[in-house]
């Protein structure tokens, strides 16, 4: 079916756009980590990593500012974490998400194997008790002996592709009086020609 393959390649590209997203946000994140480093050889290590932390700490981006950098060093000591500060300077080895996940781990294996790369696991989500899954990306800075990383919840991305999907299923139109509509799993009219008919069940 034309219209659904239109779908489904449009939600790869979206997916395939995100995380691309991901990846260059982390390469300006790197970029202020590696350009503070260098200005500042004559610091000592620890120092160096406050310089870092006071230019990104505060940083939030995505439109619900739910996104943030975070650095862990590869003894599993979180030096940043601005959504939940209160694990500064705590080694994590063994922190597990919902799924058992040991996340912690699988970050330094990346950051020491690969160096930088994706990965996902689940997380609270600010302001509420749910817990969402995230796709990350994290970067290893050798010279300090951490790694930077940041994440998106999937949630998000799915609402991205809703949105750019209902957008799609408006232009699509067949001759001239056919079109498409869609409903969703609760038979509630998501895209119609008529809008008096979008939110009916």
């Amino acid at each position: 079916n034309r219209v659904t393959d239109l779908i489904e390649t449009n939600i790869e590209l979206i997916k395939h756009e995100e995380k691309n997203n991901i990846k260059d946000i982390i390469g300006i994140g790197y970029k202020t980590i590696e350009e503070t480093y260098q200005n500042n050889l004559h610091l000592n290590k620890e120092t160096i990593i406050q310089l870092i932390k006071s230019r990104l700490e505060n940083l939030k981006f995505y439109a619900n500012g739910s996104g943030y950098f975070f650095i862990i060093n590869l003894d599993d000591k979180v030096l940043m974490q601005p959504q939940t500060p209160e694990h500064t300077n705590k080694v994590f080895t063994n922190l597990q998400d919902k799924n058992g996940k040991y996340f912690i781990q699988s970050f330094r294996n990346i950051a020491l194997t690969k160096g930088e790369g994706f990965d996902s696991w689940y997380w609270s989500k600010p302001n509420t008790n749910e817990i969402g899954k995230k796709i990350g990306y994290i970067k290893l800075f050798e010279p300090l002996g951490l790694y930077i990383g940041t994440a998106i919840y999937e949630d998000d991305i799915n609402k991205k592709i809703k949105k750019e999907t209902l957008k799609l299923l408006d232009i699509i139109k067949y001759g001239k009086d056919e079109y498409v509509f869609a409903v969703d799993k609760q038979g509630t009219t998501i895209s119609h020609i008529n809008k008096k008919f979008i939110g009916k069940d």
